[in-house]
């Protein structure tokens, strides 16, 4: 009879893989661990600077008349809408530089206008001072615990992330833009009170100090109030006057607008408003003697709307961020309607 092999012959290979696996594992257990730590330090990291640079953006559009508004918002939006803690939150600071101009006469206010608060959060108290300006950062830091790495003696990582937005130089392309229309070369000192004068009939935009209801995308002026022309409109643009408009449906219509925004914003003032408060209006500056015909955009402004009669419109001229591209041609008047823009 032949000899049989028996099966346990080969077991000593097996042995021997066994013997590999279990010198190995340790490295593999290893690098597994090291990659899901450093993953999840990678996905908090994005997810820090993606909060802050959201959160900056928001409180960005107060510069540079509203410094503590501005801190305020930002500190908000990254703790209560952004997934930061509060401790997370190392500083939030506002600065000058040359993006934008600082404010000439609005003082700064001593108490800030409470932000637009998601719901279920609470807005921080202001800081007890703050420095009006046109750049806005945030300093977050963040320690990531550390599962796997642990059993090499490193239990957590800190990042340090930090966001700057900044406000400046002056709207391009807009939209929610009002359909009031004032000669760009109509006196603009942020903080001061105007009264623009109501235009149907003479020649277009008859000096400065005048202003004229205008037809943006064929609708007529009151069909654009109180919430503005919400498509982009730019420099160059043409815009026609609307000649039918009478003095009492333009006060109806603007009327209209100033309840709106006190309905939204009781305590609203010139120099301490929400953003949300449509008495803060981007207005529009035109060259009513363009070549090539009337009228021509030369860029935007900003107005805190306070009282109309007879169509006259009395307010204040005021300073902050602007949705909308940044005029880096530098050919548009600098006045109070400002592009904001992530810088860092």
């Amino acid at each position: 009879m032949g000899e049989s092999t028996s099966p346990r012959a080969s077991r000593p290979g097996h042995a021997q893989t066994l013997a590999v696996m279990v010198i190995a594992l340790p490295a593999l257990i290893g690098a597994m661990g090291l990659a899901t730590d450093v993953g999840n330090y990678y996905f908090n990291y994005v997810k820090v600077q993606t909060a802050a640079d959201a959160s900056v953006l928001s409180g960005a559009k107060y510069l540079p008349d509203q410094p503590c508004s501005a801190i305020s918002t930002a500190n908000v939006y990254a703790t209560c809408a952004n997934g930061v803690a509060a401790g997370e939150v190392v500083s939030t600071t506002t600065s000058y530089g040359t993006k934008c101009p600082a404010p000439a006469s609005t003082p700064v206010p001593s108490a800030c206008a409470v932000p637009v608060v998601p719901l279920g959060c609470t807005a921080p108290a202001p800081p007890p001072s703050a420095e009006p300006g046109c750049y806005l950062t945030i300093n977050v830091r963040r320690t990531v615990p550390f599962y796997f790495a642990r059993l090499v003696g490193v239990n957590s990582g800190t990042m340090n992330v930090s966001a700057t937005a900044a406000t400046g130089p002056t709207v391009r392309s807009t939209g929610e833009t009002e359909p009031i229309a004032v000669q760009y070369s109509t006196a603009y000192t942020d903080g001061a009170s105007v009264t623009l004068f109501f235009q149907t009939s003479g020649t277009t935009g008859s000096g400065w100090g005048s202003w004229w209801g205008v037809m943006l995308g064929g609708a007529s002026f009151t069909a654009n109030m109180p919430y503005g022309y919400e498509p982009k409109v730019s420099i160059n643009d043409a815009v026609a006057p609307d000649r039918s408009m009478l003095p009492g449906s333009a006060s109806a219509a603007i009327q209209t607008l100033i309840t709106a925004g006190q309905a939204s914003d009781s305590s609203g003032t010139h120099s301490a408003y929400t953003a949300n408060d449509l008495r803060a209006a981007t207005v529009i500056l035109v060259d009513w003697g363009a070549a090539g015909g009337c009228c021509r955009i030369k860029g935007f402004g900003k107005m805190w709307i306070e009282s109309v009669s007879s169509g006259n419109i009395s307010g204040y001229w005021i300073a902050d961020g602007v949705n909308g591209a940044p005029d880096t041609t530098g050919t548009a008047p600098q006045e109070g309607a400002l592009a904001i823009s992530l810088t860092q």
